[in-house]
């Protein structure tokens, strides 16, 4: 649960990767419009930003693409309180 207000999404890889894909979700199910340069460089360290979000439960899934064109993909979800 986050006490303060959440101010990015941020993704850690072992290796460069790119994001191709990133959708936040709030527990009904609606998108939360989040903004990415999909044609940044693959990097370790991923971050968005996200806009003011309300007391809910949200999800994070994203997809990313490797050098060698391999993708991963995952989730996870938080709280705003």
């Amino acid at each position: 649960m986050l006490m303060s207000q959440a101010e990015r999404v941020e993704l850690h890889f072992e290796a460069p990767m790119k994001v191709i894909s990133l959708k936040v979700e709030n527990y009904a199910g609606k998108e939360i419009d989040v903004k990415f340069d999909r044609n940044a460089p693959d990097a370790k360290v991923f971050k968005a930003m996200l806009p003011k979000l309300r007391a809910d439960n949200y999800f994070v899934k994203w997809r990313a693409m490797g050098k060698d064109g391999h993708t991963v993909k995952g989730k996870y979800g938080f709280m705003q309180h």
